[in-house]
């Protein structure tokens, strides 16, 4: 239970700036047509921005030469020279902070936060922007583009159905069928033999954006309930659908989160709302074909640093107030959803703690105000939820984070993290909630990526417990573990439609020392490691170890995520061109516990940024590559990564992708009407204390960029209806770095800015597929250019 309480809470928590790292790992959505081009992809995309005016045109025309002059933005074009990016207009804005501090921000212009539309000038800059970029390199790169993403494509399983799940009488399950951008939810009954029953198929939505947040079926199997996102900007609908008719119910929920939650009474329903600033704040009970309007308020958090979700076990739904630092746990009997909400520990500051429950009986991993910083685990009665009443489950254990926990019936799993590895153990019940030793499953390869199933997958009254497994080179695999008998059976391993023969590639693991001068004590005396972890992964017969390699190296480090390595299709078509695949475990993620991500938060923040550096030129001295063969990526809050690490080092690499980088540090933090921000202040701290200011002042890549560097080719992402980083942070940004000319007539710059979507992209499994092979070909085509021009190889492949 842990595990989902954690994946909601960092899905809120990491608010306007975290992406999760969603691009890079393998989507979720079902596989899609036969590989299609890039342009058929994203064909539905590409129509709509099509019909929409463009004022500013970044084409070759039969002229010897064309000026067109906006309010917005000025674009030469001519009939053989490459198009000429826009320039943005500079409109004097001066903010004032502190009372004496002046930053001038000539780019403000750009920053609309009206919801549904967006200024007509702004509109007209974006859409020249991804003219400029589709001309210079989409079109122009098509070819490559598509090359790599039927090379993606064979990297994935295009038909592909998920392990069961038995809830009597039914095998509910959901299915990815060749042909289809989206999955199919069905079930059978009595037996997997049965006549099949579809539940929900997304693939018969119309929406430009579609995504679902939850699809939940009641307990007794009559109704589904769903949410769906039709704009990127992550406020879902809830619909509810009767399964015997196949009707979907007049009566709707607007502007909610996207969790449903069914009472065990078949007829209720809790759900979320936020705030204007997009802060989850309510919880709210509705009767299934009732009028959303008279649903009850069951709870509310006006703190605005605190988010609000809520969870169901068998026996309970908690509802979770929270932020990074302190949180606090309420709950109502499932079979009494009318019934009060109990609040079982108060919230103190610096107190974080979880809550499971086994039978009369709760398990709590608890901080203790902060001096078990990696969590201990602790237990006490129903009768008594008081933190005078807990007593140690298991000793703590500092140099390991406990991460999760899971009470079966007679085992409760455990899932920790040490030296950026997850790993599973089984640890026996003994008298009065005390637990006897954990027992861990091993793992061979060096490198991998572990999640424990889904409470809703799990059944927790018998001895078998099920996870899935991955590895940069394993597909998806899907295990159930006997506690009883210690036997792994093999419920499900993912074939690849192309094949992949792991035995040609390789995982390697190295440990970059700290920089020195950064050395950091964690909070409590928290044993913290010195090195910093880096996965490898290559092509055997393509590495030269001697400096020739292309490398990319991909990096996040902040809000205690963990960059676990997991299979990623996408990574391929680089190991196949001879690059090197490496991914940067640095301070500010939870890789190497707690104490690893305090090191690199607040006025430790800059550790990320000195780290991921460390890691580059390290790679570097082991002859790995050479810098300007070297290329980097990082999205959301690792896009503020990618921004302070080309101020400060833009010799670093030769090639950045900067997907909804989080740029704008000051600007934004410093007003607290755009969403999310004041939750922020637990991450990077309150820029309204002047401490805080002039530290993130300090690294806030907007306010910093070096007027005599010479950037990186550089790639930037953002969508119009991202609710978490703005459009306007990238897009300022950019403005400012072609003010600056960064490329000095040497490298490009482009932006790319999805009108129709939000923080993750395009939906769609294809679409989002043919978006990354539209990126990385960018990264290929000025790698390979590089390669060439040093004599590396003759030609780009």
């Amino acid at each position: 239970m842990f595990s989902a309480l954690k994946k909601k809470f960092q899905s809120i928590k990491h608010g306007n700036r975290r992406q999760a790292d969603k691009r890079e790992q393998y989507p979720r959505a079902a596989p899609s047509i036969d590989a299609p081009s890039v342009g058929a992809a994203l064909a539905a995309e590409e129509a709509v921005i099509s019909a929409k005016a463009v004022a500013v045109h970044v084409e070759s025309t039969t002229t010897t030469t064309t000026t067109t002059t906006t309010a917005t933005a000025t674009v030469v074009v001519a009939e053989t020279a490459a198009p000429v990016p826009p320039v943005a207009k500079k409109v004097p804005m001066t903010h004032v902070y502190h009372g004496t501090v002046e930053l001038h921000d000539d780019y403000h212009w750009l920053k609309d936060q009206t919801p549904e539309t967006k200024r007509p000038e702004i509109v007209e800059y974006l859409e020249a922007e991804n003219a400029y970029a589709k001309a210079l390199h989409y079109d122009k790169n098509k070819e490559l583009g598509d090359k790599i993403f039927n090379e993606i494509v064979a990297k994935i399983s295009e038909d592909d159905t998920s392990v069961p799940v038995f809830r009597a009488p039914y095998y509910y399950y959901t299915r990815n069928t060749k042909g289809l951008q989206y999955p199919i939810y069905a079930r059978k009954k009595d037996s997997l033999d049965g006549e099949e029953e579809i539940l929900l198929d997304q693939n018969t939505f119309t929406y430009e954006y579609q995504s679902l947040g939850e699809v939940k079926t009641s307990p007794d199997h009559k109704t589904i309930a769903y949410s769906l996102d039709t704009t990127g900007a992550e406020d879902y609908t809830i619909f509810f659908k009767d399964i015997a008719t196949g009707k979907t119910l007049d009566t709707k929920i607007e502007k909610a989160v996207g969790y449903i939650i069914w009472a065990n009474d078949n007829k209720t329903v809790f759900y979320g709302r936020t705030d204007a600033a997009h802060r989850p704040n309510r919880v709210f009970r509705h009767t299934v074909g009732s009028d959303p309007k008279e649903d009850v308020l069951v709870y509310f958090d006006p703190n605005e640093k605190f988010y609000v979700f809520a969870l169901k076990t068998n026996k309970y739904i908690f509802i979770l107030s929270g932020n990074p630092t302190t949180t606090e746990f309420n709950y109502i009997d499932a079979d009494k959803p009318d019934s009060a909400v109990k609040t079982f520990f108060p919230r103190q500051a610096g107190h974080q703690y979880m809550v499971v429950d086994h039978g009369n009986r709760f398990y709590i991993l608890t901080n203790g105000g902060g001096k078990y910083l990696n969590m201990k685990l602790m237990t006490c009665t129903a009768d008594n939820t008081d933190m005078s009443a807990w007593t140690e489950a298991l000793p703590y254990d500092p140099y390991t984070s406990f991460d999760n926990a899971y009470a079966f019936k007679d085992n409760l799993i455990a899932v920790t993290r040490s030296d950026g590895l997850c790993r599973i153990a089984v640890v026996p019940y003994g008298a009065d909630g005390v637990l006897g030793t954990p027992q861990n499953l091993e793992f061979p390869e060096k490198a991998y990526h572990l999640t424990f199933s889904s409470s809703s997958e799990q059944n927790f009254e018998s001895n078998t417990v099920r996870f899935s497994y991955s590895s940069p080179l394993t597909p998806s695999q899907v295990w159930e573990y006997n506690t009883v008998t210690k036997e792994r059976t093999l419920l499900k391993s993912t074939e690849v439609s192309g094949g992949l023969d792991a035995s040609l590639y390789a995982i390697d693991r190295i440990h970059v020392p700290v920089p020195a001068g950064t050395e950091t004590e964690a909070p409590f005396n928290t044993p913290v490691s010195q090195t910093i972890p880096v996965t490898i992964v290559y092509r055997k017969a393509m590495l030269k170890k001697d400096g020739t390699n292309p490398l990319h190296l991909y990096g996040y480090g902040s809000y205690g995520a963990s960059m676990d390595n997991w299979y990623s299709p996408t990574i391929f078509p680089l190991l196949d061109r001879g690059f090197i695949y490496a991914k940067a475990h640095i301070r500010g993620g939870g890789d190497c516990g707690r104490g690893w991500y305090e090191t690199g938060k607040f006025k430790h923040k800059k550790n990320t940024f000195s780290d991921f550096v460390a890691c580059g030129d390290e790679l570097v001295r082991l002859n790995y590559t050479q810098h300007d063969l070297m290329s980097m990526e990082g999205r959301s809050a690792g896009g503020l990564l990618m921004g302070a690490v080309l101020n400060l080092r833009p010799d670093l690499v030769h090639v950045a992708i900067a997907g909804v980088p989080f740029v704008d540090v000051i600007n934004t933090m410093m007003d607290a009407s755009i969403p999310l921000t004041t939750g922020e202040y637990e991450e990077w701290g309150n820029p309204n204390d002047k401490s805080y200011f002039d530290y993130m002042l300090s690294y806030s890549p907007y306010e910093n960029v070096p007027k005599d560097a010479q950037f990186p080719h550089l790639l930037v992402k953002a969508g119009l209806n991202d609710p978490r980083v703005a459009y306007w942070e990238p897009a300022k940004w950019v403005a400012k770095l072609r003010d600056l000319n960064v490329g000095r007539g040497k490298t490009d710059i482009l932006f790319d800015c999805k009108m129709g979507a939000g923080h993750f992209g395009v939906s769609g499994r294809y679409a989002r597929f043919g978006e990354i092979a539209g990126d990385y070909a960018f990264l290929v085509d000025r790698m390979q250019t590089q390669q060439i021009a040093k004599g590396l190889i003759a030609a780009k492949f």
